[in-house]
């Protein structure tokens, strides 16, 4: 779809009313899940589907006292064998207010068809009002790759027609020389940013996105083997929460 196209209909979808869906089970248990349909999946700004078109899912089981097990599932294109992207987790939310609070979680991420890339994850972050900040630690991701971290922070703007603008910064350090660049010189990390504008309309989150790294094309090549993976890009999604 063409880039005016998708402004066009983000434009009119945000002046159509608001309504929200919520899924409560009782006994202080409820159940979230949501279905994404996106036009490219970006993790830390660079696609894991080669700017193609991503399914996912993901469900949440929480009770009131803040723990939670969650799984996410997304279909991926790494150039290799992997096919899909399954990451289980559990952890807990800590709420000081109705908008502050702690969350930590530790998961484990399998790679259909390529166990090799299957990895641990330890998250940790926060938020004040519409302030936001994480770190996220990466770990046991095979033999010959080492332990990553990554911190992100962003922020969230309410603008008008009950709409959500987030303003999001994020910075990766794979603690390995990856990132090579004409010069011949390597680096170990990277940065990414995106601002996303979205709306709920009847039970169904429309967000688009603008995505871009500060990677080149020649760092991208040699450490993904691909060099328009990790440019700037306009993404569309649509999510369904019941």
């Amino acid at each position: 779809m063409k880039t005016h196209y998708i402004i066009t209909l983000f434009t009119l979808i945000f002046l159509i009313p608001t309504k929200s869906n919520s899924f409560e089970i009782g006994g202080g248990f409820n159940l979230d899940t949501n279905i994404d349909i996106l036009s490219d999946y970006r993790f830390s700004g660079i696609s894991q589907t080669q700017n193609n078109p991503a399914l996912q899912i993901e469900s949440m089981l929480w009770h009131e006292s803040g723990a939670y097990f969650g799984l996410f599932s997304s279909n991926i294109d790494d150039g290799g064998d992997a096919s899909r992207e399954n990451m289980f987790y559990t952890g807990f939310d800590l709420y000081f207010t109705e908008t502050s609070y702690i969350s930590t979680y530790i998961g484990r991420y399998i790679y259909s068809g390529d166990g090799s890339q299957n990895s641990n994850e330890y998250f940790i972050g926060g938020g004040i009002q519409d302030f936001y900040i994480g770190f996220s630690y990466n770990y046991n991701q095979g033999q010959y790759i080492a332990d990553s971290s990554a911190y992100e922070t962003s922020y969230t703007f309410h603008t008008p027609f009950d709409s959500k603008t987030v303003i999001r910064y994020g910075y990766t350090d794979v603690n390995m020389d990856a990132f090579y660049n004409d010069n011949g010189d390597v680096r170990q990390h990277f940065s990414d940013w995106e601002v996303r504008f979205s709306k709920d309309i009847s039970g169904l989150n429309w967000a688009i996105s603008y995505v871009d790294t500060d990677l080149t094309e020649t760092e991208c090549y040699y450490a993904l083997g691909f060099d328009d993976v990790c440019s700037s890009t306009l993404i569309g999604r649509v999510r369904y929460t019941f």
